[in-house]
C-alpha cells in the first residue's frame, strides 16, 4: 500500500487567553480541539467563533489569540483499510450469480487507486447495474479517474439495471470531478 493513500486533511482550533500582554509565553489555553474532519470543522465553526467571542467579552483587557488551521493526518494502516473497506463494500452492488469470476469490488478499487497515482486512469462502467449512488460516487472518487465511460447491457442478459433517474444522478455527480462519456448503448436506459 502506498503510504500517501492514508493521508487526510484534519483541522484544529485553539483559543489562548493572555491577561498580561507582556508575557505571551504565560498565555493559557482556554479551548483546544484537534483531529477534526473538514465537515466537522465547518459544521461547528459557529461554535468555535462563539467561544472566542465569549472569552473576549469576559476578558476585555486580555489578549485573545484565536487560531485555526489544518495539518496532514496519517491514518494507521488498519484504520485506513477499514475506512476503504466500509466505504467500498457496497459501492456497486455485488451479484454473485453474475459476477462470480470478477475480483472483489474492494480489490478492484484499491488497485485503481494505486494505478491512478502512476498514470491517468479511465473507468468504464459497462454494463451499468443497479447501485447505491453515494457509495458508487465515493468509490469512483477514490480511483481518481480522468474519465468515466458509462454503458448499458448490450447482450440482453436481464441484468438488474438502474432506473433512468438514478443513471442521470450518477452522471451529474460524477461530472462534478471528472469527464463523463456516455456510450451509445446507454441511450436505451435514458429513454
Amino acid at each position: 500500500m502506498n503510504e500517501n493513500n492514508n493521508i487526510e486533511r484534519r483541522f484544529f482550533i485553539k483559543i489562548r487567553l493572555n491577561k498580561d500582554s507582556k508575557y505571551e509565553s504565560l498565555a493559557e489555553v482556554y479551548y483546544y480541539r484537534t483531529d477534526m474532519t473538514l465537515e466537522f470543522y465547518f459544521r461547528w465553526k459557529w461554535y468555535f467563533d462563539y467561544r472566542a467571542a465569549l472569552v473576549r467579552v469576559q476578558n476585555p483587557k486580555a489578549f485573545i489569540e484565536y487560531t485555526c488551521g489544518s495539518y496532514e493526518y496519517i491514518l494507521p494502516a488498519d484504520e485506513y483499510k477499514n475506512k476503504v473497506y466500509n466505504l467500498l463494500l457496497a459501492a456497486k452492488r455485488y451479484y454473485p450469480e453474475i459476477m462470480s469470476y470478477c475480483p472483489s469490488i474492494v480489490g478492484r478499487i484499491t488497485a485503481m487507486n494505486e494505478i491512478s497515482r502512476a498514470i491517468k486512469s479511465h473507468i468504464t462502467i459497462e454494463p451499468v447495474m443497479d447501485f447505491d449512488l453515494d457509495r458508487m460516487v465515493d468509490a469512483i472518487k477514490l480511483c481518481r479517474p480522468v474519465q468515466v465511460n458509462i454503458g448499458a447491457d448490450t447482450g440482453n442478459h436481464d441484468l438488474p439495471e438502474p432506473p433512468k433517474e438514478k443513471v442521470l444522478e450518477l452522471i451529474t455527480a460524477l461530472s462534478e470531478f471528472t469527464k463523463i462519456k456516455q456510450k451509445s448503448n446507454l441511450k436505451r436506459l435514458l429513454k
